[in-house]
């Protein structure tokens, strides 16, 4: 007796059935949302990873459903990415996201980093406000502080 090693994917035939629509299983077509709800769904901590430092840049709309969403990155640090808290707030603030482009990685990344070591929830958010703060009056990094010992 012969032993077959079949798959039992391939005994199916719906399973490997290609679908019809080309965009099938991309970005589905949604509601326009108003700017408060966008803002909120591209700071959600719920986004597939690769999207999850980004602002949206512009909308694209057919008959009312949301169509595609332009998004530019921000820029990370060098070894830790931006956290959701210290995005929203860079987001929120135009003038702070600005000096933060400005600044090199190894800078960010020592901000990031500052927020991120703290231990209580409001000594985080005092640092996420101080970096909005002191970026915007020119500091580009963050004060008495011994650097990020993840790099």
């Amino acid at each position: 007796m012969q032993h077959q090693n079949r798959n039992p994917r391939s005994l199916n035939p719906r399973a490997n059935r290609q679908p019809s629509d080309p965009h099938q299983g991309s970005m589905p077509s949604t509601p326009l949302r108003s700017d408060q709800e966008k803002c909120l769904l591209l700071t959600s901590p719920l986004i597939e990873p690769a999207r999850i430092n980004t602002i949206q840049t512009s909308v694209t709309t057919i008959g009312g459903r949301l169509k595609s969403v332009t998004t530019k990155p921000i820029s990370r640090g060098a070894v830790h990415a931006v956290p959701a808290d210290l995005r929203k707030v860079l987001i929120s603030d135009a003038a702070a996201l600005a000096k933060w482009e400005d600044i090199t990685p190894l800078a960010r990344n020592e901000w990031i980093c500052w927020v991120i070591s703290v231990k209580k929830l409001e000594t985080r958010k005092q640092h996420i406000e101080r970096v909005r703060t002191e970026l915007k009056e020119g500091m580009r990094r963050p004060c008495c502080w011994p650097g990020c010992p993840h790099r």
